[in-house]
């Protein structure tokens, strides 16, 4: 299934992250769905020699898992039926939709759609002057994909992310005259950008929050080493305001957020971090407290 190209870091829902939330506060995992990763049209035949899309539906499941607060699920095609094929079926389920059951151990919340739209993985290799069997040879390659994140329950869209790497190798000397570059590069590229969605993935499912303001006022968050955070790290803090709601459709837009304060992480544990405030907005009525969502301080 094509995949709109929109180049927003995510649009999340704030019904599917309290969901996520409840999940989380329960000890469990959230369910996954990865699908094989479609292949644009416009992509040359030559460039598809090289492209591995089940390597690349691989390393975003493993990236996905490496959280440490992800299942992922094999994705199962669903049967088309002949009103399906005619365009005649009922479109009141969302598609998919009927596909969000797994094996019985659990629902699956969201399914991971993507779209390759550039790839390319070359080398251009030369003969070096005066010699017979040694060649200067340099592999390039870039991969972009376009990815949505679906609620498996409503069908809702609830992220468009735009992730892309690329390389250019430094030149090297080889021995044999070959023009197929190192297929361990595509396996480098796939893993930069899945991880990268994992990153996107789990700020949009399960964003960070303060977890606990003490007596002393450090701030405990709810990620730690195992989710790559590091002492010195300076944390913006927003407070959740109203929902909002589209006035004609009636859907939700998400809900306010307020500027309330910045963190710096002093102590990190397996899986939570200890902060200090560093400033605060409104230390008497805007402090920082418990359920106040977190975000990496962005460069400007």
């Amino acid at each position: 299934m094509p995949v709109t190209l929109v180049r927003v870091a995510g649009i999340v829902l704030a019904t599917a992250i309290g969901w996520s939330a409840a999940y989380a506060a329960a000890g469990q995992m959230l369910v996954v769905s990865v699908e094989l990763p479609d292949i644009n049209e416009k992509l040359s035949r030559d460039s598809r020699r090289h492209l591995d899309t089940d390597r690349l539906q691989a390393e975003i499941a493993s990236a996905l898992q490496a959280t440490g607060k992800v299942r992922v699920l094999p994705f199962r095609q669903r049967e088309v039926s002949d009103q399906e094929a005619l365009g005649t079926a009922s479109d009141s389920v969302p598609d998919g939709a009927e596909e969000a059951m797994d094996d019985g151990n659990g629902v699956v919340q969201y399914r991971v759609v993507s779209e390759v739209r550039q790839f390319r993985l070359d080398r251009s290799i030369k003969p070096l002057p005066n010699f017979s069997s040694k060649y200067r040879a340099r592999d390039s390659g870039q991969l972009r994909l376009s990815i949505e994140i679906i609620d498996a329950r409503s069908g809702r869209t609830l992220a468009l992310l735009d992730l892309s790497d690329q390389f250019t190798q430094t030149p090297q000397i080889v021995y044999e005259f070959s023009d197929a570059p190192d297929g361990e590069h595509f396996a480098g590229m796939a893993r930069n950008v899945a991880t990268q969605l994992a990153d996107r993935f789990m700020s949009a499912a399960l964003p960070i929050k303060v977890v606990k303001r003490t007596r002393s006022s450090q701030v405990i968050i709810n990620r730690g080493d195992e989710d790559g955070m590091r002492a010195g790290a300076i944390l913006e803090v927003f407070s959740v305001g109203e929902k909002l709601v589209d006035p004609d459709t009636g859907l939700s837009l998400g809900a306010t957020e307020e500027y309330v304060g910045t963190l710096e992480i002093v102590r990190v544990d397996p899986r939570v971090a200890y902060a200090v405030v560093v400033s605060e907005v409104d230390p008497r009525d805007g402090s920082i407290k418990a359920g106040d969502i977190v975000r990496h301080r962005r460069r400007r």
